[in-house]
């Protein structure tokens, strides 16, 4: 996925250090959380994925841009990376996922905006650096 910004970075160990202050500061979030955050907040431009109430607002206080997975499958197709079939597929096992904790009215929206029109194209370019909080 390096072809569409996509990528590996790993924290020098002063940003690793930050990482660890947010732990023992903020206590809601998670290690991963936190790496995730220092790693937002390092890159130029960059935003952080997440649904993780908590981490969204400390990250927004930062002036971290945040979105969410719905902002993901909204970029798939406006950059014509993924088929809207198979963005519509993926809202579906979202949408039918109860371990998936996304607003079923917001993902229904999606995939039948994705189902209305099966487009088949791959390519696109222009993605945002983000950071993803796997937690």
């Amino acid at each position: 996925m390096k072809e569409h910004g996509l990528g590996i970075r790993e924290l020098p160990g002063t940003l690793a250090t930050r990482a660890q202050r947010y732990f023992n500061k903020h206590n809601p979030l998670k290690s991963n959380d936190c790496f995730a955050l220092t790693l937002a907040e390092d890159i130029e431009g960059g935003i952080l994925l997440t649904g993780d109430g908590s981490l969204r607002k400390i990250s927004r206080d930062k002036g971290i841009g945040v979105r969410g997975v719905l902002w993901v499958t909204d970029e798939l197709e406006k950059h014509n990376i993924v088929s809207r079939h198979r963005l519509h597929d993926a809202l579906q096992l979202f949408h039918d996922d109860d371990l998936v904790f996304l607003p079923k009215i917001e993902v229904d929206t999606a995939s039948s905006k994705a189902g209305e029109l099966r487009g088949n194209t791959l390519g696109g370019n222009g993605l945002l650096p983000v950071s993803i909080a796997t937690s």
